[in-house]
């Protein structure tokens, strides 16, 4: 016994700061969060502005990194719950290309649920997340998802005015309730409704910025709420548009937010897409296509893919073509696309992979790949969910709670 040598200890090893800073930049949000335990330092460095930046940028200049960290946001249509899909990793581990035909996809997705606030207006998160933890505040009952790119989603409340609106980064389980936004139009202006919303990153100000706009009288007028200033401002300027139905919320391109609405002045009253620039905080307008034969106050669904605008007819019987805005504001880069869609009214998730494109069914209820060239269909099974609102988001480090972190 007293010969019994004792176990070698592993040596430890010490790396340069900078070395566990690149090697941590290039993982998952969920592992980084869990090393924030392993000491100070570390946490220092995790929660250092330019450490979150560099984080975000691999998943832009990477491709794999890329798909590595996005995700499929889905709202349930009847109970406005949030489940999270990882739809890379379903295809990449099934050749859904040889599934035989009629063959439904079926896929596993996570829950999101709120969490009590216990009266604090937002949620820190833990340096140890856990997966069945609740994610948003019970205060904010939803209707609608916005998402943004920069890995937080808006998610706006049930209010026709525009009420409990809540900042979320599902990755980090970190959430902020925002104040109310002003009136811009009082009832002695006359009747007016809330028309159109956005939720973008400003990357001339390095700033997340929301944008609402209301409708009186057939005129526009916005404000701008900056997640740095915590606060809305009025842009005073009002615009003679209106929109085709209340609560439209806007597509975020080359730094601006899309809706198409009505334009009320001459030469004449026609539909456009107005773009919302969210640096110059001005207005501008995108022509449709010439060819473009839809009747007046039809809605149409207006999505981005691959980094082009795209314009779907709602009611898809009378329509047997999209169209794709090839060559941002040039109004003859749009392109007809045809393709046999077996509904009446579908929009683009902005998720495309493979040649296969995620559409919803939204009289379905229901989530389909696209495969427009060989125009075959994978429909997606879910278990006993009908799914009013799907859209795309990376996941990241960013906070709501600390906006300098996008310094």
């Amino acid at each position: 016994m007293g010969n019994q040598k004792k176990p070698m200890r592993m040596p430890i090893l010490h790396l340069p700061m900078e070395v566990i800073r690149e090697i941590l930049s290039w993982l998952p949000v969920k592992s980084v969060c869990r090393f924030r335990c392993v000491s100070k330092s570390w946490k220092s460095l995790i929660l250092d502005p330019q450490f979150v930046k560099l984080h975000s940028d691999k998943a832009l200049e990477h491709e794999d990194v890329f798909y590595q960290r996005r995700r499929v946001m889905i709202k349930d249509d009847s109970c406005h719950c949030l489940f999270s899909l990882d739809l890379d990793e379903v295809l990449d581990q099934n050749d859904i290309d040889n599934l035989g035909d009629n063959h439904d996809l079926l896929v596993k997705f996570r829950a999101l649920r709120s969490k009590d606030l216990s009266g604090d207006d937002y949620y820190h998160g833990d340096d140890d997340v856990d997966d069945n933890e609740d994610l948003y505040p019970r205060c904010c009952i939803f209707s609608r998802v916005v998402l943004c790119c920069e890995g937080m989603l808006l998610l706006l409340g049930l209010s026709r005015l525009f009420g409990n609106v809540c900042l979320l980064n599902p990755a980090t389980r970190e959430s902020k309730v925002l104040p109310d936004p002003p009136e811009m139009f009082t009832p002695e202006t006359g009747d007016y409704y809330y028309c159109v919303s956005g939720f973008a990153f400003d990357r001339c100000t390095q700033d997340y910025k929301v944008v609402k706009g209301d409708c009186c009288e057939g005129e526009l007028k916005f404000c701008v709420y900056s997640l740095r200033n915590n606060s809305w401002l009025v842009i005073e300027r009002q615009h003679h548009y209106e929109g085709f139905q209340s609560g439209q919320e806007g597509k975020v391109l080359n730094g601006g937010i899309h809706w198409v609405v009505q334009r009320n002045f001459e030469p004449e009253s026609s539909m456009v897409i107005l773009c919302f620039l969210l640096s110059e905080e001005e207005v501008r307008e995108i022509p449709l296509p010439t060819d473009f034969d839809i009747v007046n106050n039809e809605e149409v669904n207006l999505s981005v893919v691959g980094e082009c605008l795209c314009m779907i007819p709602k009611y898809y019987e009378k329509h047997e073509a999209f169209w794709v805005m090839k060559k941002y504001r040039v109004r003859e880069s749009w392109t007809q696309i045809r393709v046999c869609i077996p509904s009446l009214s579908w929009s683009h998730s902005g998720f495309w992979k493979n040649g296969y494109d995620l559409v919803l069914f939204k009289a379905e209820g229901k989530l389909v790949l696209l495969n427009s060239d060989e125009e075959t269909f994978r429909n997606l099974s879910f278990d006993q969910i009908r799914i009013g609102y799907v859209g795309i988001y990376l996941e990241s480090l960013f906070s709501p709670n600390f906006p300098a972190i996008t310094d």
